[in-house]
């Protein structure tokens, strides 16, 4: 059953999905924020829906992680939980440099569910111009291409 608590102008819905290995609770929340447009009863009519169907998609397993998980703590976790098993060291230090210099503070911030290929575009044609160490011109296409390899992989994992 879902748990509805109001906050200022919105409603907080919390689902318990199970427990993890440790023992903890998994708990997955979303936010409702009613329509000014609407009236209060029509409002409370679309919650109750909202709170249902999110409910539903917790417990079937189709919400997505994505909805609030930002491309930098996936790409920390994908560092941790799948690089050190499927990654030479060596690739793993690159993607952690271009990770630091380069990806996160361009697209770091975004939701993975809101990232569309313009983002990591706007990056490239970003880094064929601009360098981050002072010297003139661009990086070079094999860097732009490692940077390319570099959020693909992450985000492959993600969609997986």
């Amino acid at each position: 059953m879902a748990s509805i608590r109001k906050r200022r102008n919105s409603y907080q819905i919390t689902v318990s999905n199970g427990r993890r290995a440790d023992g903890s609770q998994i708990i997955e929340t979303a936010t409702f924020t009613p329509d000014p447009a609407r009236t209060e009863k029509q409002n409370q009519k679309a919650l109750e829906i909202f709170a249902l169907k999110f409910e539903e998609q917790v417990k079937s397993g189709k919400y997505p992680d994505g909805e609030k998980l930002t491309f930098k703590d996936f790409s920390d976790k994908y560092l941790k939980e799948y690089a050190v098993q499927h990654l030479e060291q060596n690739t793993i230090e690159l993607y952690k440099t271009l990770l630091r210099l380069h990806i996160v503070p361009a697209i770091g911030h975004l939701k993975l569910s809101r990232i569309q290929p313009r983002n990591p575009d706007a990056l490239y044609n970003q880094l064929r111009t601009e360098r981050k160490d002072g010297r003139f011109g661009g990086y070079s296409p094999k860097t732009i291409r490692h940077v390319h390899n570099t959020i693909s992989a992450v985000y492959a994992v993600a969609l997986r």
